[in-house]
């Protein structure tokens, strides 16, 4: 609602122009119609791994720009290989690591390029860290 003393303009440059959190909140709802079918699609492809509501998906995209870039990319890759299922990697579904090498590589510390390896994908992904005797989440 804009005062009867103010014209739209007058209000906008007061109310929104200049704030952030304003000028992203107009965004989203200029946007939200496309976002709702790009939300859509992300669904599709990303299952469970997509953000739970159209809300969630638009704040990961308009305030996290790491974690909307980690998305696109999973959905571009997931999305190609449900275009080309020829790609897929054979007998990928059946690979198993060894929990023992894959910690004490990652994240022990003996191996320092497998190290920073880890600390990546802890800082990056908010995968949790497991040191020894108990995890510390990151």
């Amino acid at each position: 609602m804009v005062p009867a003393n103010m014209t739209y303009e007058q209000w906008y440059d007061k109310n929104v122009r200049g704030r952030p959190e304003a000028e992203q909140n107009e965004t989203m709802q200029k946007n939200r119609a496309s976002d709702r079918r790009q939300f859509e699609k992300y669904k599709e492809i990303l299952g469970d791994d997509a953000p739970k509501s159209l809300d969630a998906f638009q704040k990961m995209k308009y305030t996290d720009s790491e974690k909307y870039d980690y998305a696109k990319l999973d959905y571009s890759r997931r999305k190609k290989l449900a275009d080309y299922p020829e790609q897929r990697l054979p007998n990928a579904e059946n690979v198993t690591l060894l929990e023992g090498k894959f910690k004490e590589y990652l994240f022990d510390g003996k191996n320092q390029q497998g190290l920073a390896k880890g600390n990546a994908i802890t800082d990056r992904l908010g995968i949790i860290r497991i040191t020894g005797k108990s995890s510390e989440p990151s």
